[in-house]
């Protein structure tokens, strides 16, 4: 897990909007559930997905695995 400040300040990401449009407490539900060890806080997908938008946010690749890599630049790329 990152070591950087949660630049959402613990508020959900936008790609869980789709979801809160629907049901606006399942946010808060799947938290509890995380934080009661109910559910797994991450899978492999997610640290994955989680090591790129750090690597985004701060610019930096290093450390990524290639494909974690060339995500990393597609992103780039659709940025310029």
């Amino acid at each position: 897990m990152s070591m950087t400040p949660d630049p959402r300040q613990g508020k959900p990401s936008a790609s869980a909007l789709p979801r809160l449009s629907k049901c606006a407490a399942s946010w808060l539900l799947g938290k509890e559930a995380r934080r009661q060890g109910i559910v797994e806080p991450e899978n492999d997908d997610a640290a994955s997905g989680t090591r790129i938008h750090e690597a985004l946010h701060l610019g930096d690749s290093t450390g990524l695995t290639a494909d974690e890599a060339e995500t990393f630049r597609r992103c780039t790329m659709q940025r310029r």
